[in-house]
């Protein structure tokens, strides 16, 4: 059977992402193989179809695309992506992606370059359009529908844990994210509606691992 086994719209448009994606990584180019290698990163664990369907059946307002860059953005990763694999989806639904082209960050990371894939999202409309040039971790938290929040002291840094969905039975990661340990119910409460929704929208089962990093 298929991972993504429902006889809907939806349900047939992430399968084509699906072999899309994994077509993609199989036919990687070497450097660009060799750049996720560089930054610890397995072409198997970048499938992101996952968050796509999040985002398709309403969980989820955006999925933020962001790989490893190098010198050229013709032949970057995400460029490349784009074409081979988010492009064609223009075609099959009704789905807005942005590049953000001005200077923006977070405390975390660098957003100039990044892909944000969304069904007409007001939230990723107001990213786009305020003139500050730095982001809140909440917010952009927010716009990925996270439930928990990275260490906001050394003392936190002791308490996170590292949240992963991943899909049944293959155990490809469809989402990772960081929470606090006193954040668990909610991110138990959280799995379940996304697990629910999977299930019944795209016939999709989903799996919750919770571990402590270094543990």
């Amino acid at each position: 059977m298929h991972p993504i086994a429902a006889d809907t719209h939806e349900a047939q448009v992430i399968r084509e992402y699906r072999d899309r994606e994994v077509a993609f990584f199989n036919n990687l180019p070497t450097a660009q193989r060799a750049l996720l290698r560089a930054h610890h990163i397995d072409p198997a664990d970048s499938l992101l179809y996952g968050e796509l369907a999040f985002v398709l059946v309403g969980l989820k307002p955006c999925v933020l695309i962001d790989f490893p860059r190098d010198a050229s953005a013709s032949t970057s990763i995400t460029h490349l992506y784009r074409q081979a694999v988010l492009d064609p989806l223009k075609e099959q639904y009704d789905i807005c992606i942005n590049e953000i082209h001005r200077p923006l960050a977070s405390d975390e990371m660098e957003l100039k370059g990044c892909l944000l894939v969304h069904k007409s999202c007001p939230l990723v409309q107001q990213l786009l359009d305020q003139q500050d040039e730095q982001v809140s971790e909440t917010l952009l938290a927010k716009l990925l529908d996270y439930p928990g929040r990275l260490p906001e002291s050394s003392d936190e840094i002791s308490t996170m844990c590292e949240v992963v969905y991943y899909a049944i039975p293959s155990k490809v990661i469809l989402t990772t994210f960081a929470a606090q340990q006193d954040e668990l119910d909610q991110v138990k409460a959280h799995f379940a509606r996304y697990k629910e929704q999977c299930h019944t929208q795209l016939g999709m089962e989903l799996g919750l691992l919770v571990r402590r990093p270094g543990f």
